[in-house]
């Protein structure tokens, strides 16, 4: 018999997805991804602002290829800013309700 966490795990999804909202969304947004992914996410470049709040995220493949790049001794910083040319794509771009309803088709 499967468990919860062996249903919900799926190695062929990915995302990588720039995500900007108000600071409830994130937070709202976090709480769901921990219980979706159980904490194999990464938010990056996390940008707060008096209205809101920006960030990529990426999951599954995209954060393991991130994982994978670090080990290749690029800088950080360099890997933060141009996240989209090293993983050879470019992110969708939602808010924090569309990301959540965009990981519950899947």
């Amino acid at each position: 018999m499967l468990t919860v966490n062996e249903k919900r795990y799926n190695p062929n999804f990915q995302a990588y997805i720039k995500v900007k909202d108000n600071h409830a969304g994130f937070h709202h947004l976090k709480h769901f991804l921990d219980e979706k992914f159980e904490f194999d996410y990464c938010l990056l470049n996390q940008k707060k602002t008096k209205n809101g709040m920006s960030a990529s995220l990426l999951t599954k493949k995209d954060y393991d290829k991130f994982l994978d790049l670090l080990k290749l001794n690029i800088p950080i910083i360099e890997l933060k800013e141009n996240l989209a040319k090293y993983l050879k794509k470019k992110p969708k771009k939602m808010n924090a309700a569309e990301t959540i309803t965009y990981f519950n088709k899947k």
